[in-house]
């Protein structure tokens, strides 16, 4: 049916694999990124191609018509041919461009409901189409380096030579990633994102530290459950007023959340008494 997908065509997602064994294959990567035609693409011979067997099979071959110098082929590869002209049209009309604007001017594609939403497995971005790539300039876009397993300050540099900016650290226990080193980047390495946006980083605190839970605003016995969980120990709980916090729930702890500790330091806590109170004087008898 035309606007259909072929039922030959290749769906994703593909798997990234670690190592030799499918067991590791849990990584997964988007494709196809967008659907272009390749059930039939017609084209001429090349020059001093031997066709004088075109009919002689049954059923005959794929033979456009009787002068036997037209091919029809299909196949997913056949699409390569559209995805190719529609970059030469980007580049004839913007010039020089790296390779991630060129893949986000091409994710500008069209949807119906053949596609449904997008992106998905089947269609990956939707069906290809110039038209919508070429309205507008793409945006300015850099390739997000790879910086697992280098230090903080290494991945900085990295990151910020690639015309991106360092955002979010996040410290994570990790009994083989070295203490200091990434362990993870988003968006991932290899992929492509805005000039100028950040790049969040998931930092090993080593493996014999853990990083503080918030527990501000919970009860003293599920502050404690959380920072058991996170092998370390109550510590001083003091009490104090406050107008806002009920009474029994967490105000602060020290350290404070998000801190990078040995396992099984203390973490203390100031608890809610509630607002507070005082004696109403007597002044009965007086003016």
């Amino acid at each position: 049916m035309v606007g259909n997908i072929s039922t030959f065509s290749s769906l994703g997602p593909r798997r990234t694999c670690t190592s030799d064994s499918s067991l590791d294959c849990t990584a997964f990567v988007q494709k196809p990124e967008l659907t272009a035609p390749g059930e039939e693409i017609m084209s001429s011979y090349a020059a001093g191609t031997d066709t004088a067997t075109c009919f002689d099979v049954t059923p005959p071959s794929k033979c456009l018509d009787r002068d036997g110098q037209h091919h029809i082929e299909q196949g997913t590869s056949m699409a390569a041919p559209h995805v190719t002209g529609a970059v030469a049209l980007l580049l004839a009309k913007y010039g020089a461009l790296s390779a991630c604007e060129t893949k986000e001017a091409l994710k500008a594609t069209r949807t119906d409901a053949a596609t449904g939403a997008t992106p998905n497995n089947t269609w990956g971005y939707g069906k290809l189409a110039i038209d919508l790539g070429i309205t507008s300039r793409p945006a300015s876009m850099a390739k997000v380096p790879n910086v697992v397993g280098l230090s903080t300050l290494s991945a900085d540099s990295a990151i910020n030579t690639a015309g991106l900016h360092p955002g979010t650290v996040t410290h994570q226990t990790d009994p083989t990633v070295p203490q200091g080193d990434v362990i993870s980047e988003t968006p991932t390495a290899g992929s492509c994102a805005v000039l100028g946006s950040n790049v969040d980083l998931i930092v090993s605190a080593g493996p014999d530290t853990t990083v503080v839970p918030n527990v501000v605003g919970l009860t003293v016995p599920a502050a404690t459950q959380k920072i058991t969980a996170a092998s370390l120990v109550v510590g001083t709980v003091t009490q104090a007023s406050s107008p806002t916090v009920p009474s029994g729930d967490v105000i602060s702890e020290s350290p404070a959340a998000g801190t990078v500790v040995l396992q099984q330091s203390s973490v203390n806590l100031v608890v809610s008494t509630g607002p507070a109170q005082v004696v109403v004087p007597n002044v009965v008898g007086m003016t």
